[in-house]
């Protein structure tokens, strides 16, 4: 990441689209390994944590402080810049990963076949990974309430889709990992109740009964106040 951090520093001018190609090269393996989106967001907050904190400080011995109100002004652009492509990243796939139709195999060739259902099985598990992701980088505070509220109302309440089944699964782990942080607003509580009304109506009514026991899962944990119900005990003194 120090690598990573000095070129971004020495090339930021010289490439114009450094910014844009970095994040893109993160939101990918993100996306392609879903069980580390964890790992990943903590790489986009460390750069962030970066971007704010990391300016030249003007001498001691009278030289000409404005050079590094500049540098830091520049940082600023940089941390904002970033901030919006990977919120722009996220959207795009979140809109891709709920309009998706999975393309009609009934006449291809075997070959064909093959190649299509591994692009379909990537794609799903690039649109989990991206729904993680996002999760992650809200609890870092790099997505906004407001943005998630979107998402999960979409992803809730969206049924026209054709995939909606997977994108309520994909729901359940992303409420699953940020909601008591979501919940946690008195401001959008009313929409959180909202939320859960429906989940626990599809738990009485989807006609899965794999989805019906993760969304009595998902449930059950807000009721619990998000207390996992499997906790490890702690370790006791020695």
């Amino acid at each position: 990441l120090d690598q990573l951090w000095g070129e971004i520093e020495v090339k930021y001018h010289e490439i114009p689209d450094l910014l844009d190609h970095v994040v893109a090269v993160v939101f990918e393996v993100a996306l392609d390994q879903p069980s580390y989106c964890n790992l990943y967001a903590d790489v986009c907050y460390d750069l962030c944590m970066r971007f704010q904190k990391f300016f030249p400080e003007a001498s001691k011995s009278g030289e000409d402080k404005e050079p590094a109100a500049e540098k830091g002004g520049e940082r600023s652009e940089m941390l904002k810049r970033f901030r919006r492509i990977l919120l722009e990243k996220c959207q795009h796939r979140f809109e891709e990963g709920t309009n998706h139709v999975a393309p009609d195999t009934s006449e291809m060739a075997e070959d064909e076949l093959a190649t299509a259902k591994l692009a379909e099985q990537r794609f799903r598990r690039q649109t989990l990974g991206n729904v993680r992701f996002m999760a992650e980088l809200y609890k870092h505070n790099l997505l906004s309430e407001r943005v998630m509220h979107h998402v999960v109302h979409q992803m809730l309440f969206n049924v026209d889709v054709p995939n909606h089944t997977e994108i309520l699964e994909a729901l359940a782990v992303m409420l699953t990992s940020m909601g008591k942080k979501l919940d946690n607003n008195p401001v959008y509580q009313e929409f959180c109740n909202k939320y859960f009304a429906e989940l626990e109506r599809q738990v009485g009514t989807h006609p899965e009964i794999r989805m019906r026991c993760l969304l009595a899962d998902l449930v059950d944990l807000r009721k619990s106040a998000w207390v996992p119900r499997h906790v490890a005990p702690a370790p006791a003194p020695a």
